[in-house]
């Protein structure tokens, strides 16, 4: 991924919106109004900002349909980000096959994942992941998800660390309370960061 000219600003949205839906609703409109801001190239949100501190849950437990596992404590775990249709071009993270998220992976149509090479690698190995289904539980009931894509792998712990496997939920289908606003610029970030709060304050 790239972090140039990358401004990141996080916050906590659960105690303004304790529901689902007024926290996808919020998210959206803020990260629409923070494109409208001259300057701005790309926006996009995620739950697990690469080298960033926990803000929520960032680990999930999985079981892939047709490959049970015996119980739910065997399960194994992932490294998982709820993100924005924006977030894969905000960073540069590139797509390998499949399909991106779009704006109508939300709530009303049916849930959709995304894997990293390297979970691709770990897990399908013989084939192709997009078109398997999941049974993920990150913060709440275990639901089921399409996997439509595979992106490549970003090192989120240490550049002398192997790139953790990944998974990735639409955050329209998974609006967790902690999120993280990524904003590309074609200026010095920083010079952003009054008026991102300035559009942030008005939502």
């Amino acid at each position: 991924f790239s972090s140039a000219n990358v401004l990141a600003v996080t916050l906590q949205t659960e105690s303004l919106y304790p529901s689902d839906t007024a926290r996808a609703t919020f998210v959206r409109t803020v990260e629409d109004r923070l494109a409208t801001i001259p300057g701005v190239a790309h926006t996009g949100v995620t739950t697990a900002l690469p080298f960033a501190g926990a803000i929520g849950p960032k680990q999930s437990t999985f079981e892939i349909r047709g490959r049970p596992v015996g119980s739910t404590r065997a399960r194994p775990t992932v490294h998982t980000a709820a993100i924005s249709p924006g977030y894969f071009g905000t960073l540069h993270i590139p797509l390998r096959d499949g399909r991106s998220f779009v704006t109508t992976d939300d709530a009303m149509h049916a849930k959709v994942a995304i894997v990293s090479a390297a979970l691709a690698r770990q897990y399908w190995a013989a084939e192709k992941p997009i078109g398997q289904h999941i049974e993920v539980t990150l913060s709440g009931a275990p639901a089921v998800y399409e996997i439509v894509g595979v992106v490549g792998d970003i090192h989120d712990v240490g550049l002398d660390q192997p790139p953790l496997p990944m998974l990735y939920l639409p955050y329209a289908q998974t609006p967790t309370g902690g999120v993280t606003f990524v904003v590309q610029t074609g200026t010095a970030p920083r010079a952003m960061l009054s008026r991102v709060r300035r559009e942030m304050g008005a939502v």
